[in-house]
């Protein structure tokens, strides 16, 4: 609940604070988050408040963090990125050199290093480092503005189009065109 109102607060007219995931990870008996928002990426820590760690050039959309790999990964327009160790300090990179903006980004799960990332132009993007390399994928859907992208902790699954489906069982090296919704995972 402190959080939230910490939050809330931090924003301004300007530059309104939508934070778009939160990571937190225990260290000696305490907690801490990371938050990407649109132009700032916050840590926060109980007792100390948020303080903005990188003022990115670009809005971020999207970010995950592995505690197995100890990394953040973060992804936003024009195909750039922030990577980080700690949350703290943050290294930018080039995730979509053909500059599409990065939407979604997800793991396949925690103890693994394969991200995927989607966004304009039908861009799939699949890094098997935890986001220091990463390499365009085929997408058999097209061109279509993909805006999100979910794992079930052994295969990728992105919607498009309100009825189909793509579909990865190999990390998000190769992807496939599903419209049978039977084969979707169900989730309570």
């Amino acid at each position: 609940l402190a959080l939230s109102s910490e939050i809330k607060d931090a924003g301004n007219e300007d530059n309104p604070l939508e934070p778009i995931v939160f990571s937190f990870k225990t260290k000696s008996n305490s907690s801490s988050a990371v938050i990407a928002s649109d132009y700032c990426i916050y840590s926060y820590t109980p007792g100390k408040g948020l303080t903005c760690v990188t003022k990115p050039e670009l809005s971020m959309q999207d970010i995950v963090y592995s505690k197995a790999f100890s990394r953040y990964v973060a992804v936003g327009e024009y195909g750039y990125g922030y990577v980080s160790t700690n949350g703290t300090n943050w290294k930018e990179i080039v995730v979509d050199k053909r500059e599409n903006t990065l939407n979604a980004i997800a793991m396949l799960n925690s103890y693994d290093q394969n991200v995927v990332a989607v966004g304009e132009n039908g861009a799939i993007l699949a890094s098997s480092d935890m986001g220091q390399t990463w390499s365009v994928r085929e997408n058999p859907a097209g061109n279509q503005n993909l805006t999100n992208i979910y794992s079930d902790g052994s295969q990728f699954w992105i919607a498009v189009d309100g009825d189909k489906w793509l579909h990865s069982a190999d990390g998000g090296q190769t992807w496939k065109l599903s419209t049978d919704l039977l084969k979707l995972p169900v989730t309570g």
